[in-house]
């Protein structure tokens, strides 16, 4: 039982640092429109996701924020997508490991404060 209190605190600690990561995260790039904000969905692909923002940086001529919330269910999943955040790592992109799905984008919908969203997948 104390090791369930204990997971579901660092849980907790975990969502108010991503909280406050993404508030800092979003608002420093002030070169990007703010009008509008990015959601990318993406379970154990992360090749897919790379080729994805590469895609993105490429070929979108007015960049905005990007939220991408992944799931990765092995060590060697989740490596790879840590290797994608350091290589994209100066743009302005916060990766969130769900947990919740749901509650989890409701997170990243309420804390829009852009008006619109659109939504990718790495497929």
């Amino acid at each position: 039982m104390l090791r369930s209190i204990k997971n579901k605190f660092n849980n907790i600690l975990l969502n108010i640092c991503y909280l406050v990561y993404l508030l800092i995260s979003l608002f420093r790039h002030k070169q990007h429109s703010d009008s509008i904000i990015g959601i990318i969905f993406s379970k154990n692909r992360p090749m897919q996701l790379h080729a994805l923002l590469n895609s993105y940086y490429k070929y979108v001529e007015n960049h905005c924020p990007l939220i991408i919330l992944y799931k990765s269910t092995n060590a060697d999943y989740d490596s790879a997508y840590k290797k994608v955040h350091r290589l994209h790592a100066k743009r302005s992109i916060v990766f969130k490991n769900e947990g919740d799905f749901r509650g989890d984008l409701i997170d990243c919908l309420l804390i829009n404060k852009f008006g619109k969203v659109f939504f990718l997948v790495d497929d």
